[in-house]
């Protein structure tokens, strides 16, 4: 308030009354301010808010005395994103796919800097990584500037922009984000020196853990054990071990003599396709159902419509049952769209494909840096069991189906978390599962 007023109480009145006035005026403008960059975000202008690395704005208009931009790309900046993106899939070729916080450590390094030239930090990568901007989609009014809660969708106002990375890509690094949190899988687990970490454990159930000894000559040996025996006593468990070099040779040589060949793989393989191609014609059962469904309850509809123009009256059970048969129609509609929605295909494999993809990833499983290997063995193993005398290994049809499908450069795209204790099921009750085993020395 720039009004000047008294100090008595008729002075107090006048002020109130002004902050009143100036307070709907400041709402007024603020209203008017929100409408016209709804607006000018709807027509596809830029409305000012920080540029994403990768973008910069370009003025294609003047309206008055104000210039309209828009995003476009910025060359340099945009090889830069599109490096984060592989780097968080491939790595950078001397290592396995990285973690959020190591990529940010190795731009440091390298010599990259954010938009403002500061030093990349975990929040900033993450950021880029979930960006949809750089599929091409941009959204305005997300959220209230003053509190930041998030507005009802129905208010955001969506815009393209140039993509900057492959969508396919961009989606896969949206699943593969929450499985590779901290709060899901402990970063020891995805990017640590020891190659079976949180994939062996005991047969009583708890995970293998590291343990060292000192030979007789002052040689170091590495084994795996129970952890369960080390926290707990010979009480929870007889306290397997095995040693680490021993077991880690074990599991790459029975999965490259075992099940990377073109003959196994194509026998494991077959129980997938197989359980797909009865699952596929259930479907088409069910939709041709559905469509008989459909048109018996159009058909009831039309005659209702017919009935009431024939009659020209209108009762409440009329209406009733109208609204029944739409409701009916709408249903059995989302039903047929939700069934025929592309399914994975119940094609086979060549012998060729089959031989390609088991040399290339038993090699890239036998050689190579740790993270990078651990990444092949997490997609293609569910776990590494150690018993009595006997190693099974346990891995995921589907899951080595769909690697299979991909390509032996996208393996490592599948790694998922199935947790062992909800083994799931085909639709025929076969398990869905394969394993190994195999007989350790004592």
């Amino acid at each position: 308030m720039t009004q000047t007023v008294t100090d008595d109480p008729s002075g107090a009145l006048v002020r109130q009354v002004f902050t009143l006035f100036d307070e709907h005026q400041s709402r007024e403008n603020g209203k008017h301010v929100e409408r016209v960059m709804k607006e000018n975000a709807r027509l596809g202008f830029y409305n000012g808010s920080p540029v994403a690395l990768g973008f910069t704005t370009r003025v294609v208009a003047r309206h008055g005395n104000r210039d309209k931009k828009v995003l476009v790309i910025d060359p340099v900046e945009a090889e830069l994103v599109r490096r984060i993106f592989t780097l968080y899939r491939d790595g950078d070729g001397r290592s396995g796919p990285m973690g959020v916080k190591t990529i940010a450590t190795w731009l440091n390094e390298h010599g990259y800097r954010t938009k403002r030239g500061g030093l990349f930090g975990v929040a900033a990568v993450h950021t880029i990584l979930t960006n949809r901007a750089y599929i091409g989609e941009t959204t305005f009014n997300r959220r209230c500037s003053r509190t930041l809660r998030q507005k009802p969708v129905d208010q955001h106002i969506h815009g393209t922009v140039e993509p900057i990375v492959d969508g396919t890509l961009f989606e896969w690094v949206q699943q593969a984000l929450p499985t590779r949190s901290p709060k899901v899988v402990a970063p020891r687990v995805l990017t640590g020196p020891i190659l079976l970490t949180g994939l062996a454990s005991c047969s009583c159930g708890a995970a293998m853990t590291l343990r060292t000894g000192t030979g007789g000559k002052g040689k170091v040996y590495q084994y795996y054990t129970c952890s369960a025996c080390a926290r707990k006593g010979k009480a929870a468990c007889p306290g397997r071990s095995i040693r680490m070099d021993r077991l880690d040779s074990l599991v790459v040589d029975a999965l490259t003599r075992n099940l990377l060949q073109p003959d196994r793989l194509a026998t494991v393989l077959s129980a997938v396709i197989d359980a797909r191609s009865r699952r596929a014609e259930e479907v088409e059962g069910r939709i041709k159902r559905l469509e008989q469904t459909r048109f018996e309850a159009r058909d009831k509809l039309r005659r209702l419509v017919d009935l009431v123009e024939s009659s020209d009256i209108v009762d409440d059970e009329i209406k009733s049952r109208i609204a029944l048969r739409r409701d009916e129609i709408a249903k059995v509609d989302a039903e047929l769209e939700r069934l025929q929605a592309p399914r994975p295909g119940q094609e086979g494999f060549s012998h060729e494909v089959l031989a390609r993809f088991g040399q290339l990833v038993a090699e890239n499983i036998a050689n190579g840096p740790i993270p990078f290997r651990k990444g092949y063995l997490r997609a293609l193993l569910d776990r590494v069991e150690v018993d009595d005398g006997v190693v099974r290994l346990v891995g995921n049809t589907h899951v080595l189906a769909q690697a299979v499908k991909d390509g032996p450069a996208n393996v490592q795209e599948v790694r998922r978390s199935v947790p062992k204790w909800r083994a799931r099921r085909d639709i025929d009750g076969h398990c869905d599962h394969w394993e190994i085993q195999l007989r350790r020395e004592a």
